[in-house]
């Protein structure tokens, strides 16, 4: 099989056909292996990040599996650019090899339908739909490598549909929200710079330390509209997000390459589960955790991939590359860091020469060093010192400590996207080593987006491995596997139309088939697409579009409270004397003008980890402060700090029940500060 750049380039050998079956087969292998005979899970007793130690696993069978995936990756996409210049020209595999090529089909296709979840989120895709889906793919693929101006104005107008499919999904109020529990969370992490908090040093933030301050600019000039604010400037990231990643395919082959983009992008994002939620609603990843590290890896495109003039102002570009990159890793390390080291890696891979990388190399990471470094002078200068030990809590409660976690399972669907992230990133090194010399090719700029896109997805997989929470599945790798496909979508395109229709080697068929069904699990996703009909009658029927309900619900109980503890509330309230430790508070600051006092976005943080308690009892209140507002559960843990004992007057609380417009706010709790 060869693929070809032009009519006179063609590739020495394809070894890129050999990949994924190899892939897919191992990590299926050491998958099974390691969790069935390997050590077991057990309750981190010894951890003090969590109050319940009961909740909190460790599990050294999953990160043992991590490891051997990222051992997996690293060991073939060195034999790879090893044996390319070893194997004969006319490389014939051997019998056994076709016959795990055609196993690893099967394998992913079990693993895409396989029913089994340790976080029940994941119910497989039946085997009909995938039928279905790898139909479909199979016609589109197959069209747009055809070149046909007719297929390709099919391809366009399924295209369309699928956009306007997507629009109607994608539109939300704040009073038809998908996923109304945790959009408090994202809600007052983005309103805490407007609401007087500074991220690190008397505010942690969990998704996002720097966003905050770009949302502040609109929030100041509408601070009563807040909800629909965050709400249009989330949805706006969002629509970013997927541009940008359609933008990879577009940049390799043309803008020819957006339409079936889009086929693969869109149906995962969108598809919904058994609580309606969808990939697109779950905000604290699409957008928040994944807009920047897109954005980093976009320009890395740019500036490694010669676009322009690759020589004219090389080190203001690279400057930039690092600025953004250190940008995206402070604010988010999760997903920002390993964005910035897949950079890194993919700018040493690319390299020509030693000479040629270390001052890249240079310029970006001592760029991306200076961005926490400024900010701790801002900081500084602001009076607010950055506590450094903020930025990394909630690593510590949900990763390190492992709050919530699930123990992975032997088979399902880790397996299909650890195998698409690793494909990605040894094709992707592949062809950046055997093509670096030739920088603006086909080859070359195909390998970059692969090892760029691949990567990401490859480092970020500790989440799933080892932290299995639902919403892992729901946001960054329904999104990172369409953002994956779409960039390998190139070169699959012209594999296919460089075999052509007349017959081919059985381990070339059967690689076709397994791309078939990689972007058939993608496009079977559109059978769990809501009907339009549903999302424009829901907004139709809707309240107030400028509010939260559970806000104004929450506000309204508050105002309604009864008997001489309720009135003593309207009045410290009135007179600006309360500050909050509640759900939305920072909301309730900008909407209703009550203080918040929150370290952190929800009080709940508090009950999950007594640190918590003890960073929000360290927050200096302001001098005309004389009581803070809670609920009562979180009274009850802070109360039982012994940092907390001279933070407030803990035996002269006031409590009161309202009638709940949600259910854990029942009782309320108004507590004397000390003096």
């Amino acid at each position: 099989m060869k693929l070809r750049t032009s009519p006179e380039k063609t590739f020495r050998h394809n070894l890129t056909i050999f990949v994924g079956p190899v892939v897919v087969v191992l990590i299926t292998v050491m998958t099974f292996a390691i969790v069935t005979f390997g050590p077991r899970s057990s309750i981190n007793a010894g951890t003090s990040a969590v109050r319940d130690a009961t909740q909190a696993l460790i599990e050294p069978a999953d990160r043992m599996a991590l490891a051997s995936w990222y051992a997996i990756t690293i060991a073939i996409a060195l034999l790879a650019v090893w044996l390319q210049r070893r194997l004969p020209r006319k490389f014939q595999p051997q019998r056994s090899l076709k016959v795990l090529i055609y196993a690893s089909t099967a394998v992913v296709f079990a693993a895409v339908t396989w029913s089994i979840d340790p976080a029940q989120l994941w119910a497989g895709l039946p085997v009909t739909n995938l039928i279905l889906g790898c139909g479909l793919a199979a016609g589109i693929i197959a069209s747009a490598a055809s070149g046909s101006s007719r297929w390709h104005t099919l391809t366009q107008l399924l295209a369309v549909i699928m956009v306007l499919l997507a629009i109607s999904a994608w539109i939300e109020t704040p009073s038809t929200l998908l996923d109304s529990y945790d959009f408090a969370f994202t809600s007052d992490e983005l309103s805490a710079v407007a609401a007087g908090h500074w991220p690190l040093a008397n505010y942690a933030s969990q998704y996002s330390v720097l966003l905050p301050f770009l949302f502040n600019i609109p929030l100041h000039f509408a601070p009563t509209h807040a909800p629909m604010v965050i709400l249009v400037g989330i949805l706006a990231l969002q629509l970013l997000a997927v541009a940008i990643a359609v933008t990879f395919p577009c940049l390799i082959d043309g803008r020819r390459r957006l339409a079936p983009a889009l086929l693969v992008m869109l149906p995962p994002l969108f598809a919904t589960t058994a609580s309606e939620n969808t990939a697109m609603s779950y905000f604290q990843t699409v957008p928040l955790r994944i807009v920047l590290p897109l954005a980093t890896l976009l320009l890395a495109f740019w500036v490694l991939g010669g676009i322009g003039n690759a020589q004219r102002h090389w080190i203001l570009k690279y400057l930039g590359l690092g600025l953004l990159g250190g940008v995206t890793a402070f604010n988010n390390p999760d997903f920002g860091l390993v964005a910035l080291i897949t950079v890194v890696v993919a700018t040493a891979a690319s390299a020509r020469t030693v000479l040629w990388a270390l001052p890249r190399l240079g310029l970006i990471l001592g760029a991306a060093v200076a961005v926490p470094a400024g900010y701790a002078l801002v900081s500084q200068l602001h009076g607010t010192p950055v506590n450094w030990r903020l930025l990394l809590i909630f690593q510590d409660t949900f990763g390190l400590a492992g709050y919530m976690n699930y123990p992975m399972y032997a088979f399902g669907l880790q397996v299909a996207l650890a195998s698409l992230f690793a494909i990605a990133s040894i094709i992707g090194f592949y062809l950046l080593r055997t093509s670096r010399s030739d920088v603006g090719s086909f080859r070359y700029r195909q390998g970059l987006a692969a090892a760029l896109t691949g990567g990401w997805g490859m480092l970020t997989l500790p989440y799933l491995a080892g932290r299995s929470l639902p919403p892992t599945y729901l946001g960054s790798y329904a999104f990172t596997a369409g953002l994956v496909l779409a960039s390998l979508l190139p070169l699959v395109l012209r594999a296919w139309r460089a075999a052509g229709p007349a017959p081919v080697d059985s381990a070339v068929f059967s690689t076709r088939v397994l791309s078939v069904v990689a972007y058939g699990a993608a496009l079977a996703c559109l059978f769990y697409l809501p009907a339009p009909s549903r999302r424009v009658e829901a907004i139709a029927a809707s309240g107030p579009v400028e509010l939260y309900p559970a806000l104004e619900g929450q506000n309204n109980a508050l105002k309604k409270a009864k008997g001489p503890n309720g009135q003593l509330l309207r009045e410290a309230t009135a007179g600006k004397r309360v500050v909050q430790v509640l759900l939305y508070a920072n909301l309730e600051q900008l909407v209703y003008h009550r203080r918040a006092a929150n370290v952190s976005s929800s009080p709940d943080y508090i009950d999950t980890s007594a640190e918590f308690a003890r960073l929000q009892c360290s927050v200096a209140l302001p001098a005309d402060t004389e009581y803070f507002l809670t609920r009562l559960t979180t009274y009850r843990y802070l109360q039982s700090e012994p940092a907390c004992v001279g933070y407030a007057q803990w035996d002269q609380q006031r409590s009161f029940a309202v009638t709940p417009t949600v259910p854990d706010e029942q009782v309320f709790v108004l507590v004397p500060v000390a003096k």
